[in-house]
């Protein structure tokens, strides 16, 4: 089987999973940052390993952001927590600090403001083959999204959903 038709298989199923948890909300709920870490690697890791079976690829966690793109504090723990899930797994990661600082000389650039083209660049400087992004949402809970983009493409071929409660936050 080419890598082009796993590739595509694995769009068809995450689309379909994508639309039962839409027409049924069943996005997981979670009261911890930690926990939503936790879930989300979950769903990116078995996403990876249906779309990397054969080759060994490179994966730039970018810091997740805000509604408008712009990274935030919560963004970048979100993103280190993910990064130290992902850990000890096929993949390359890219060093957090290397895209870090990549992304505050592109933020001069543009005012802080990060869209997904932006980490198409990014992750090609990285050499990444993959990059993974977030945004996340607030109202009565954070809805903290995760996607997986193909550099070379700039599609995306995977994505992960959860829900934040932080009414009992601690």
């Amino acid at each position: 089987m080419s890598l082009k038709l796993k590739l595509e298989i694995a769009i068809i199923v995450m689309l379909v999973n994508a639309l039962a948890c839409a027409t049924t909300g069943d996005i997981p709920v979670v009261k911890q940052p930690e926990e939503a870490a936790k879930v989300l690697s979950e769903s990116l890791i078995s996403i990876l390993k249906k779309i990397t079976i054969t080759e060994k690829v490179t994966v730039a966690i970018m810091p997740f952001g805000g509604p408008k793109g712009k990274p935030t504090t919560f963004g970048k723990k979100m993103a280190d927590l993910i990064q130290a899930k992902l850990l000890g797994y096929q993949w390359i990661l890219v060093e957090r600090n290397r895209i870090d600082s990549i992304i505050k000389e592109k933020t001069l650039i543009t005012a802080g403001v990060i869209e997904e083209k932006n980490f198409i660049e990014i992750g090609t400087i990285m050499g990444a083959d993959y990059a993974i992004t977030g945004t996340t949402y607030y109202g009565k809970k954070a809805l903290v999204v995760a996607k997986i983009i193909d550099i070379s493409t700039g599609t995306v071929v995977g994505m992960a959903q959860v829900y934040i409660d932080f009414r009992d936050y601690e």
